[in-house]
Protein backbone atom coordinates (compact mmCIF):
# COMPACT_ATOMS: atom_id res chain seq x y z
CA UNK A 1 0.00 0.00 0.00
CA UNK A 2 0.99 3.63 -0.35
CA UNK A 3 3.03 5.09 2.46
CA UNK A 4 1.01 7.54 4.52
CA UNK A 5 2.44 11.03 4.50
CA UNK A 6 1.76 12.21 8.04
CA UNK A 7 0.63 15.80 8.34
CA UNK A 8 0.48 16.49 4.61
CA UNK A 9 -2.84 17.45 3.08
CA UNK A 10 -4.55 15.21 0.55
CA UNK A 11 -4.49 16.93 -2.86
CA UNK A 12 -7.98 17.16 -4.36
CA UNK A 13 -8.07 17.52 -8.14
CA UNK A 14 -11.44 18.51 -9.57
CA UNK A 15 -11.33 17.45 -13.22
CA UNK A 16 -14.04 18.85 -15.47
CA UNK A 17 -14.59 17.33 -18.91
CA UNK A 18 -15.56 20.22 -21.16
CA UNK A 19 -17.03 19.06 -24.46
CA UNK A 20 -19.74 19.77 -27.01
CA UNK A 21 -22.53 17.32 -27.76
CA UNK A 22 -22.93 15.32 -30.96
CA UNK A 23 -26.65 15.71 -30.26
CA UNK A 24 -28.10 12.60 -31.98
CA UNK A 25 -26.32 13.53 -35.22
CA UNK A 26 -25.13 9.97 -35.73
CA UNK A 27 -28.42 8.36 -34.74
CA UNK A 28 -30.48 10.65 -36.98
CA UNK A 29 -28.15 12.62 -39.29
CA UNK A 30 -30.98 13.87 -41.49
CA UNK A 31 -32.51 15.90 -38.66
CA UNK A 32 -29.75 16.58 -36.12
CA UNK A 33 -26.36 18.28 -35.97
CA UNK A 34 -23.85 18.72 -33.16
CA UNK A 35 -24.50 21.57 -30.75
CA UNK A 36 -22.00 23.93 -29.13
CA UNK A 37 -24.54 25.73 -26.93
CA UNK A 38 -26.71 22.93 -25.52
CA UNK A 39 -24.21 22.13 -22.76
CA UNK A 40 -22.37 25.43 -22.26
CA UNK A 41 -25.14 28.03 -22.60
CA UNK A 42 -28.48 26.23 -22.82
CA UNK A 43 -30.56 29.26 -21.79
CA UNK A 44 -29.77 32.68 -23.21
CA UNK A 45 -28.93 35.36 -20.65
CA UNK A 46 -29.11 32.94 -17.71
CA UNK A 47 -26.01 31.88 -15.81
CA UNK A 48 -26.72 28.20 -15.33
CA UNK A 49 -24.46 25.21 -15.85
CA UNK A 50 -21.02 26.31 -17.04
CA UNK A 51 -21.24 29.86 -15.69
CA UNK A 52 -22.69 28.63 -12.42
CA UNK A 53 -19.74 26.28 -11.95
CA UNK A 54 -17.25 29.07 -12.63
CA UNK A 55 -19.03 31.30 -10.11
CA UNK A 56 -18.81 28.58 -7.48
CA UNK A 57 -15.11 28.11 -8.07
CA UNK A 58 -14.59 31.85 -7.78
CA UNK A 59 -16.64 32.00 -4.56
CA UNK A 60 -14.33 29.44 -2.91
CA UNK A 61 -11.16 30.53 -4.75
CA UNK A 62 -10.78 27.03 -6.20
CA UNK A 63 -8.74 26.22 -9.28
CA UNK A 64 -9.91 23.21 -11.29
CA UNK A 65 -8.59 21.39 -14.35
CA UNK A 66 -10.78 21.51 -17.45
CA UNK A 67 -10.01 18.66 -19.85
CA UNK A 68 -11.24 20.30 -23.03
CA UNK A 69 -12.22 18.33 -26.13
CA UNK A 70 -10.33 19.42 -29.28
CA UNK A 71 -11.47 17.13 -32.12
CA UNK A 72 -14.85 18.89 -32.21
CA UNK A 73 -12.96 21.45 -34.31
CA UNK A 74 -13.58 19.18 -37.31
CA UNK A 75 -17.19 20.33 -37.16
CA UNK A 76 -17.10 23.70 -35.39
CA UNK A 77 -13.67 25.04 -36.28
CA UNK A 78 -11.25 26.33 -33.66
CA UNK A 79 -12.93 29.53 -32.49
CA UNK A 80 -16.18 28.16 -31.05
CA UNK A 81 -14.54 26.22 -28.22
CA UNK A 82 -11.84 28.88 -27.94
CA UNK A 83 -14.40 31.32 -26.55
CA UNK A 84 -15.16 28.89 -23.71
CA UNK A 85 -11.47 28.23 -23.12
CA UNK A 86 -10.87 31.97 -22.87
CA UNK A 87 -13.60 32.15 -20.21
CA UNK A 88 -11.94 29.33 -18.25
CA UNK A 89 -8.47 30.86 -18.50
CA UNK A 90 -9.82 34.26 -17.46
CA UNK A 91 -10.57 32.72 -14.06
CA UNK A 92 -7.05 31.20 -13.85
CA UNK A 93 -8.12 27.58 -14.17
CA UNK A 94 -5.96 24.85 -15.64
CA UNK A 95 -6.87 23.80 -19.20
CA UNK A 96 -5.64 20.44 -20.50
CA UNK A 97 -6.48 18.22 -23.48
CA UNK A 98 -9.38 15.82 -23.97
CA UNK A 99 -10.22 13.94 -27.17
CA UNK A 100 -13.10 11.83 -28.47
CA UNK A 101 -11.83 10.25 -31.73
CA UNK A 102 -15.39 9.85 -33.06
CA UNK A 103 -15.45 13.58 -33.88
CA UNK A 104 -13.13 12.78 -36.78
CA UNK A 105 -16.21 11.58 -38.68
CA UNK A 106 -16.95 15.25 -39.33
CA UNK A 107 -13.79 15.69 -41.39
CA UNK A 108 -15.87 14.78 -44.44
CA UNK A 109 -18.45 17.26 -45.70
CA UNK A 110 -20.71 14.32 -46.59
CA UNK A 111 -20.59 12.87 -43.08
CA UNK A 112 -24.40 12.57 -42.99
CA UNK A 113 -24.28 9.92 -45.70
CA UNK A 114 -21.18 8.15 -44.39
CA UNK A 115 -22.31 7.62 -40.79
CA UNK A 116 -25.51 5.80 -41.74
CA UNK A 117 -25.19 2.14 -40.72
CA UNK A 118 -21.49 2.66 -39.96
CA UNK A 119 -19.83 1.07 -36.92
CA UNK A 120 -18.52 4.21 -35.23
CA UNK A 121 -15.30 4.12 -33.20
CA UNK A 122 -14.67 6.41 -30.25
CA UNK A 123 -11.37 5.06 -28.93
CA UNK A 124 -7.77 4.44 -29.95
CA UNK A 125 -7.94 0.65 -29.68
CA UNK A 126 -6.04 -1.36 -32.28
CA UNK A 127 -4.27 1.73 -33.62
CA UNK A 128 -0.46 1.79 -33.68
CA UNK A 129 1.11 4.59 -31.70
CA UNK A 130 2.22 6.34 -34.91
CA UNK A 131 -1.40 6.80 -36.00
CA UNK A 132 -2.41 8.05 -32.57
CA UNK A 133 0.47 10.52 -32.70
CA UNK A 134 -1.06 12.06 -35.83
CA UNK A 135 -4.39 12.58 -34.04
CA UNK A 136 -2.71 13.96 -30.93
CA UNK A 137 -0.67 16.37 -33.05
CA UNK A 138 -3.90 17.70 -34.58
CA UNK A 139 -5.28 18.19 -31.09
CA UNK A 140 -2.14 19.93 -29.86
CA UNK A 141 -2.30 22.35 -32.79
CA UNK A 142 -5.90 23.25 -31.96
CA UNK A 143 -5.05 23.52 -28.26
CA UNK A 144 -2.20 25.91 -28.95
CA UNK A 145 -4.52 28.09 -31.01
CA UNK A 146 -6.82 28.21 -27.99
CA UNK A 147 -4.26 28.85 -25.29
CA UNK A 148 -0.87 29.77 -26.74
CA UNK A 149 0.82 26.87 -24.93
CA UNK A 150 1.16 23.09 -25.27
CA UNK A 151 -0.89 20.79 -23.04
CA UNK A 152 0.97 18.56 -20.59
CA UNK A 153 -1.96 16.34 -19.51
CA UNK A 154 -4.41 14.24 -21.53
CA UNK A 155 -7.70 12.45 -20.94
CA UNK A 156 -9.00 9.86 -23.38
CA UNK A 157 -12.67 9.87 -24.32
CA UNK A 158 -14.74 7.36 -22.33
CA UNK A 159 -11.62 6.52 -20.26
CA UNK A 160 -10.80 3.90 -22.89
CA UNK A 161 -7.04 3.81 -22.52
CA UNK A 162 -4.67 1.41 -24.30
CA UNK A 163 -0.88 0.88 -24.19
CA UNK A 164 -0.27 2.44 -27.62
CA UNK A 165 -1.95 5.63 -26.42
CA UNK A 166 0.69 6.09 -23.71
CA UNK A 167 3.46 5.46 -26.23
CA UNK A 168 1.99 8.19 -28.44
CA UNK A 169 1.56 10.56 -25.49
CA UNK A 170 5.24 10.26 -24.62
CA UNK A 171 6.33 10.83 -28.22
CA UNK A 172 4.13 13.93 -28.54
CA UNK A 173 5.52 15.56 -25.39
CA UNK A 174 2.91 14.87 -22.71
CA UNK A 175 3.88 14.34 -19.08
CA UNK A 176 0.56 13.40 -17.44
CA UNK A 177 -2.66 11.58 -18.16
CA UNK A 178 -5.93 10.89 -16.38
CA UNK A 179 -7.37 8.32 -18.75
CA UNK A 180 -8.21 5.48 -16.38
CA UNK A 181 -11.32 5.03 -14.26
CA UNK A 182 -11.77 1.31 -13.61
CA UNK A 183 -15.47 1.45 -12.64
CA UNK A 184 -16.15 3.28 -15.92
CA UNK A 185 -14.00 1.11 -18.17
CA UNK A 186 -11.60 -1.67 -17.20
CA UNK A 187 -8.77 -2.19 -19.73
CA UNK A 188 -7.83 -5.75 -20.57
CA UNK A 189 -4.14 -5.01 -19.99
CA UNK A 190 -3.01 -5.53 -16.38
CA UNK A 191 -0.58 -2.63 -16.80
CA UNK A 192 -3.55 -0.26 -17.08
CA UNK A 193 -5.54 -1.61 -14.15
CA UNK A 194 -4.51 1.28 -11.92
CA UNK A 195 -6.65 2.25 -8.94
CA UNK A 196 -6.30 4.98 -6.31
CA UNK A 197 -2.63 5.64 -6.97
CA UNK A 198 -0.40 7.39 -9.42
CA UNK A 199 1.35 5.12 -11.90
CA UNK A 200 4.10 5.42 -14.48
CA UNK A 201 3.02 4.07 -17.88
CA UNK A 202 5.50 4.53 -20.75
CA UNK A 203 7.04 7.39 -18.79
CA UNK A 204 3.62 9.10 -18.57
CA UNK A 205 2.31 9.85 -15.07
CA UNK A 206 -1.22 8.44 -14.94
CA UNK A 207 -3.51 9.85 -12.25
CA UNK A 208 -6.72 7.79 -12.47
CA UNK A 209 -10.12 8.92 -11.29
CA UNK A 210 -10.53 7.89 -7.66
CA UNK A 211 -12.80 4.89 -7.07
CA UNK A 212 -14.54 3.28 -4.10
CA UNK A 213 -17.01 0.60 -3.04
CA UNK A 214 -20.33 2.29 -2.32
CA UNK A 215 -22.01 0.46 0.59
CA UNK A 216 -19.05 -1.91 0.40
CA UNK A 217 -20.26 -3.56 -2.80
CA UNK A 218 -20.93 -1.10 -5.68
CA UNK A 219 -17.69 -0.25 -7.51
CA UNK A 220 -17.97 3.44 -8.42
CA UNK A 221 -15.89 6.29 -9.74
CA UNK A 222 -15.76 9.38 -7.55
CA UNK A 223 -17.99 11.80 -9.46
CA UNK A 224 -20.12 14.79 -8.57
CA UNK A 225 -23.19 13.40 -10.30
CA UNK A 226 -22.84 9.93 -8.78
CA UNK A 227 -21.85 10.74 -5.19
CA UNK A 228 -23.86 12.58 -2.55
CA UNK A 229 -22.06 15.07 -0.32
CA UNK A 230 -22.44 12.69 2.61
CA UNK A 231 -20.80 9.83 0.71
CA UNK A 232 -18.15 12.12 -0.80
CA UNK A 233 -16.96 13.12 2.66
CA UNK A 234 -16.70 9.48 3.74
CA UNK A 235 -14.54 8.71 0.70
CA UNK A 236 -12.26 11.69 1.29
CA UNK A 237 -11.75 10.85 4.96
CA UNK A 238 -10.83 7.26 4.05
CA UNK A 239 -8.41 8.46 1.37
CA UNK A 240 -6.73 10.56 4.05
CA UNK A 241 -6.54 7.69 6.54
CA UNK A 242 -5.13 5.28 3.94
CA UNK A 243 -2.39 7.65 2.81
CA UNK A 244 -3.77 8.39 -0.66
CA UNK A 245 -2.00 11.59 -1.63
CA UNK A 246 -4.00 12.53 -4.75
CA UNK A 247 -7.77 12.29 -5.20
CA UNK A 248 -9.15 12.87 -8.70
CA UNK A 249 -12.84 13.80 -8.84
CA UNK A 250 -14.66 13.64 -12.17
CA UNK A 251 -17.43 15.87 -13.42
CA UNK A 252 -18.73 17.19 -16.76
CA UNK A 253 -20.11 20.54 -17.87
CA UNK A 254 -23.49 19.00 -18.73
CA UNK A 255 -24.02 17.59 -15.24
CA UNK A 256 -24.95 21.02 -13.92
CA UNK A 257 -27.97 21.47 -16.16
CA UNK A 258 -31.23 19.54 -16.02
CA UNK A 259 -33.70 18.82 -18.82
CA UNK A 260 -37.30 17.76 -18.31
CA UNK A 261 -38.56 14.43 -19.63
CA UNK A 262 -39.65 15.93 -22.96
CA UNK A 263 -36.45 18.00 -23.34
CA UNK A 264 -38.56 21.14 -23.69
CA UNK A 265 -37.24 22.88 -20.58
CA UNK A 266 -33.82 23.30 -19.04
CA UNK A 267 -32.72 24.61 -15.66
CA UNK A 268 -29.88 24.40 -13.18
CA UNK A 269 -29.23 20.92 -11.78
CA UNK A 270 -29.35 22.14 -8.21
CA UNK A 271 -28.47 18.77 -6.68
CA UNK A 272 -25.10 18.69 -8.47
CA UNK A 273 -24.51 22.40 -7.93
CA UNK A 274 -25.06 21.91 -4.21
CA UNK A 275 -22.72 18.90 -4.18
CA UNK A 276 -19.96 20.95 -5.80
CA UNK A 277 -20.63 23.81 -3.37
CA UNK A 278 -20.42 21.42 -0.40
CA UNK A 279 -17.22 19.83 -1.71
CA UNK A 280 -15.49 23.20 -2.10
CA UNK A 281 -16.63 24.29 1.35
CA UNK A 282 -15.50 21.01 2.95
CA UNK A 283 -12.01 21.04 1.44
CA UNK A 284 -11.44 24.69 2.27
CA UNK A 285 -12.60 24.13 5.86
CA UNK A 286 -10.44 21.10 6.61
CA UNK A 287 -6.67 21.33 7.02
CA UNK A 288 -6.22 17.74 5.92
CA UNK A 289 -7.25 18.57 2.35
CA UNK A 290 -6.33 21.12 -0.31
CA UNK A 291 -7.11 21.70 -3.97
CA UNK A 292 -4.58 21.04 -6.70
CA UNK A 293 -4.49 21.12 -10.52
CA UNK A 294 -2.83 18.85 -13.04
CA UNK A 295 -0.45 21.51 -14.30
CA UNK A 296 1.18 21.53 -10.86
CA UNK A 297 1.89 17.77 -10.86
CA UNK A 298 4.67 17.85 -13.42
CA UNK A 299 7.41 17.37 -10.82
CA UNK A 300 6.03 14.25 -9.10
CA UNK A 301 8.78 11.80 -8.14
CA UNK A 302 8.44 9.13 -10.85
CA UNK A 303 10.53 6.56 -8.99
CA UNK A 304 8.02 6.52 -6.12
CA UNK A 305 5.19 5.75 -8.55
CA UNK A 306 6.88 2.50 -9.57
CA UNK A 307 6.60 1.21 -6.01
CA UNK A 308 2.96 2.14 -5.42
CA UNK A 309 0.18 -0.46 -5.31
CA UNK A 310 -3.56 -0.31 -5.84
CA UNK A 311 -5.80 0.57 -2.91
CA UNK A 312 -9.21 -1.05 -3.27
CA UNK A 313 -10.63 -1.06 0.25
CA UNK A 314 -12.34 2.32 0.31
CA UNK A 315 -15.86 1.44 1.45
CA UNK A 316 -18.74 3.75 2.28
CA UNK A 317 -21.54 2.99 4.70
CA UNK A 318 -24.89 1.55 3.69
CA UNK A 319 -26.62 4.70 4.92
CA UNK A 320 -24.55 7.11 2.83
CA UNK A 321 -24.79 4.87 -0.24
CA UNK A 322 -28.57 4.63 0.08
CA UNK A 323 -28.76 8.39 0.49
CA UNK A 324 -26.89 8.82 -2.80
CA UNK A 325 -29.30 6.45 -4.56
CA UNK A 326 -32.37 8.19 -3.15
CA UNK A 327 -31.07 11.66 -3.95
CA UNK A 328 -30.18 10.68 -7.52
CA UNK A 329 -33.55 9.04 -8.13
CA UNK A 330 -35.36 12.10 -6.85
CA UNK A 331 -33.21 14.32 -9.05
CA UNK A 332 -33.92 12.17 -12.11
CA UNK A 333 -37.66 11.84 -11.61
CA UNK A 334 -38.78 15.08 -9.94
CA UNK A 335 -38.39 18.22 -12.05
CA UNK A 336 -38.64 20.67 -9.14
CA UNK A 337 -36.18 18.76 -6.92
Amino acid sequence: MLTEITGEAVKILISVDAEFTINYAFANPAEYSPSSTALFSPVANRDIGFEEVLKLFKKYQVQATFFTEALNSHFFGVDVMKSNVNRILKDDHDVQLHAHPVWQEFKCSDWRDKVINKQLKDNFFDLPSAEIEVVLSECIDVFQQWTGYRPIAFRAGNFQACPSLYEALEKTGFTLASSIGLPIFKPKEELLNVENRGALINNIIEMPVTSFQSMGCRHKALTITGTSSREMKEVLHQCKSKGIEYVVILTHIHEFIKNNSKATKVKSNQVNVNRLDNLCSFVNSNEGFEFETFNNLININKSSLKKSKNIQDINTSVLSGLWTILENQMNDKVWIY
